[in-house]
């Protein structure tokens, strides 16, 4: 409960600052309390790379090109490129970037039906995260082995043949992805699975889970007002 409430603040406070050394702070923070938290460097890399990529660095970059007041641009090359945008797009990013960051905090180091389950939501629509949750994972896994099995076969082959390798295959993809949802379920069924989630003991918050608490307040306070 202490963790989705963290990670909740965080990436409120990512979203309200303005000021990019306070951004860089609470990006910094971020990563600091996931390792922390037991975090993997290598799991943080792969799993958060990709998004900061995409919606921190490149969508972000077309405001470089766009003025937002009457200046000189800047050549880089023969690109003209704007100081305004220059400052709007590293905002961007280390907003997207922190929101990122926090938001892996919290999933990559627990149980996500235990974070969800903090949450004011209904149980059913928790179910359906996660159930999607898994489904993509396991669409994108079997995705991969497809992948590389074209790749074992033809090694000479270019990245763009095989993405129209995996374009041609959508389909077969998704019924070896049902098909292996469908053992995964039986298997589960097998096992006295009811249809909920069952955690095996129930954790009460302590003195230490406030102390944490107060303490993350004081250092949201002091990089957010005090920088």
């Amino acid at each position: 409960m202490i963790k989705i409430w963290m990670v909740l603040l965080g990436i409120l406070a990512s979203s309200l600052t303005h000021d990019r050394l306070s951004l860089a702070l609470l990006l910094v923070l971020a990563l600091t309390l996931a390792l922390a938290w037991k975090a993997r460097p290598f799991s943080l890399l792969s799993r958060l790379g990709p998004p900061i990529l995409l919606f921190g660095m490149i969508l972000p970059l077309p405001a470089i090109f766009i003025p937002t007041g009457p200046q000189e641009p800047m050549r880089v090359w023969i690109v003209p490129v704007y100081a305004t945008g220059i400052s709007s797009a590293t905002t961007l990013f280390l907003r997207t970037s922190a929101a990122i960051c926090w938001a892996g905090a919290g999933f990559l180091t627990e149980e996500p039906h235990a974070l969800l389950s903090v949450l004011p939501l209904p149980s059913v629509l928790i179910e359906i995260i996660l159930g999607a949750h898994r489904y993509i994972s396991l669409l994108a896994r079997e995705a991969w082995k497809m992948f590389l099995g074209r790749l074992a076969r033809s090694p000479k082959e270019d990245l763009r043949s095989g993405v129209s390798f995996l374009g041609s295959r959508a389909g077969l993809l998704f019924v070896r992805s049902a098909e292996t949802g469908e053992k995964v379920y039986l298997a589960m069924l097998a096992r006295g699975y009811t249809g909920r989630p069952r955690r095996t003991a129930a954790r009460r918050p302590s003195l230490s889970d406030a102390a944490w608490i107060a303490g993350f307040v004081v250092a949201l306070w002091v990089i957010i007002w005090g920088v």
